[in-house]
C-alpha cells in the first residue's frame, strides 16, 4: 500500500518547488515581474544553480507587501 502512497502523493505531503515561469504563469505576470519581487525579497531558494518557490512563502509574502 505505501507504494500507491507515494504515487499519488509525490512530495510526500512537503509542497513542491515551483521555478520562476511556474509562478510567473500562476500570478499571470512576467518572469521579470517575479524578478523584480526577488529583489524585494520574496523568499525563494537556489536548487541545483535555479531558483525555486513555494507558492505558501510567495503568497504570505505578497500579502505583506500590499498592506
Amino acid at each position: 500500500m505505501s507504494n500507491v502512497v507515494a504515487l499519488t502523493r509525490p512530495w510526500h505531503g512537503d509542497e513542491p518547488w515551483l521555478s520562476k515561469k511556474q509562478i510567473a504563469m500562476h500570478f499571470g505576470m512576467s518572469t521579470r515581474w517575479v524578478e523584480l519581487r526577488v529583489n524585494e525579497g520574496m523568499p525563494s531558494t537556489l536548487i541545483g544553480g535555479r531558483r525555486k518557490f513555494r507558492l505558501s512563502q510567495v503568497n504570505g509574502f505578497l500579502k505583506e507587501r500590499d498592506r
